[in-house]
Order: C-alpha cells, then sequence, then structure tokens
C-alpha cells in the first residue's frame, strides 16, 4: 500500500476549474485502485484556499501509472490554472518515504 498527502493551495477564481480536475482524477484513479480517502479543506486568505487530500494506492507501480495515464495528462491543464502550489508527500510499502 502507498499512502499519499497532498497539499494543495487552490486559487478561489478558478475553483471551477480545480473541481472539475478533481473529479476527473478521482475517476481515473479508480482504474488504478486508487481513491481519496479523506479531504480536507480551509481558507488561506482571501484569494486562496488550501485542500489536503490523503490518497492511497495498492503499490508504486499502480500510482506510478495513475501519475502516466494519458486521459489524465489531457486535464493537467486545469489543474495548472486552478493549483497556486501542491506538495506530495508519500510512504511507500518499503518504508521509503519522498516528497515531490
Amino acid at each position: 500500500m502507498i499512502s499519499l498527502v497532498v497539499i494543495m493551495t487552490i486559487r478561489k477564481e478558478q475553483a471551477t476549474k480545480f473541481r472539475e480536475f478533481e473529479d476527473h482524477a478521482a475517476r481515473i484513479m479508480k482504474k488504478y485502485k486508487g481513491e481519496i480517502v479523506e479531504m480536507v479543506s480551509g481558507d488561506a486568505g482571501d484569494e486562496l484556499f488550501k485542500e489536503i487530500h490523503v490518497v492511497c494506492f495498492p503499490n508504486r507501480e499502480f500510482y506510478e501509472a495513475y501519475k502516466n495515464d494519458v486521459e489524465l495528462k489531457s486535464f493537467l491543464e486545469l489543474r495548472s490554472l486552478s493549483v497556486f502550489r501542491s506538495e506530495i508527500h508519500s510512504e511507500f510499502e518499503d518504508g521509503h518515504i519522498f516528497q515531490e
């Protein structure tokens, strides 16, 4: 099992685009047996808000396949327009921890 904590700072004026990307990403994630298991949102000022997702995949191969999915890549513009900053912290089944 691989667990990821994804911390995103989102532009409020682009929240609709972010939700559209998020919907597509979650649907595509299911193809690779991944899921968003927890989601928390909070205000980060007048123009931004924070959203934290806890995401799980069965293993690193499924996660890498998700990241390389052609359909997911077709929606990355929505993400880049809406997400001001993001951090990904993850722990793999072998205990290896990394940050993207």
